[in-house]
């Protein structure tokens, strides 16, 4: 079975600054997949190539199997790529229900039908507050609110970037939750975040990079495993303290 997403070998940055170097990862069907590193270690930039934001200067990515190349952002979205931007990116004069329309548009043919409900199903408290503007939510609601958006659109693969960024603990708490719903789903998540202990959590398999490059991966086990998870936190993952 063909990968959900496959980099092989991808470089990929901004003008003249290379920002991703010859990176190589994959994410399977149904799984979840840590992305772990310092700020500034590229994470960011390998969600944004993955969307089809930016494209890879150098190696080769596959999207269920097509070549990325050959797709724009909007047909690797309709072929069931959603992505959560850090800092939420919810439109905050727009309503809660006219936030979850939005994600409509990126849907595949077909896959979008009784988006409202399945949005509710998961986040009860939006069915009161659709037409509440989405600036008056409270930073863990507008989190919330992107997360319900990208799964309007029915994906197979979630690009999360720091879920919990900013969030107080009772909001990370609740975040984490709702990821393992989604994924109990099997909707497959490549999470990068943070909060490494939650993240490894969540997570079957796991990347750590370090100034652009993957400086470690391997099973949740592995990271969290003697000399393998002190790299990771050595590498600036963050609270990484078993």
């Amino acid at each position: 079975m063909q990968p959900l997403l496959n980099f092989d070998s991808v470089t990929a940055g901004y003008g003249r600054a290379v920002v991703l170097e010859g990176v190589t990862l994959e994410v399977n069907e149904g799984e979840v997949v840590a992305l772990l590193g310092a700020n500034g270690a590229g994470k960011t930039t390998l969600l944004r190539t993955a969307s089809g934001m930016l494209r890879a200067t150098a190696g080769s990515i596959r999207v269920g199997g097509v070549d990325a190349a050959r797709l724009s952002s909007h047909q690797i979205a309709r072929s069931g790529v959603a992505q959560v931007p850090e800092g939420r990116g919810v439109f905050p004069g727009l309503t809660v229900e006219e936030n979850l329309r939005l994600g409509t548009f990126a849907a595949r043919d077909g896959e979008a039908g009784g988006w409202k409900e399945s949005a509710f199903e998961l986040f009860p408290w939006m069915k009161n507050r659709a037409r509440q503007v989405a600036g008056t939510l409270s930073g863990g609601e507008q989190q919330m609110l992107a997360i319900a958006r990208a799964l309007v659109a029915q994906p197979r693969l979630l690009l999360l970037d720091e879920p919990s960024l900013g969030l107080s603990p009772r909001i990370v708490e609740e975040v984490f939750r709702t990821l393992q719903a989604i994924r109990s789903r099997g909707v497959a998540i490549l999470l990068a975040e943070q909060n490494v202990r939650r993240a490894l959590d969540l997570a079957y398999r796991g990347y750590v990079l370090n100034a652009g490059r993957v400086a470690l991966e391997g099973t949740v086990d592995r990271l969290r495993d003697g000399a393998s998870y002190y790299e990771a936190y050595m590498l600036g993952a963050g609270d990484a303290r078993p």
